[in-house]
């Protein structure tokens, strides 16, 4: 095991976790051929502090609003440190 506990196996595992409800979304979107029209509105839109951008699906608007908050779990002391550890 690697000294900060970061060992290859649990890296991979998480490099294939996502997000199932937001993935379900996403195939729902692409499905109703709005690609093209959530490109062009996620331009630009990179920090979680941003602005929701206008012109997206009424059920994409709605998934932005619904994850706004942090969930429970969500440690914020560690997600601070790891922005220092990262130098962000």
């Amino acid at each position: 095991m690697a000294a900060n506990g970061w060992t290859d196996e649990l890296l991979d595992r998480m490099r294939g976790t996502g997000d199932p409800i937001r993935g379900r979304r996403h195939r729902r979107d692409l499905r109703a051929g709005a690609a093209e029209q959530v490109r062009q509105s996620l331009l630009g839109f990179g920090r979680n502090s941003d602005a929701v951008p206008e012109g997206l699906p009424p059920k994409l608007q709605r998934h932005f609003t619904e994850t706004a908050a942090l969930p429970a779990w969500a440690d914020r002391k560690q997600m601070v440190r790891g922005h220092e550890l990262l130098g962000r």
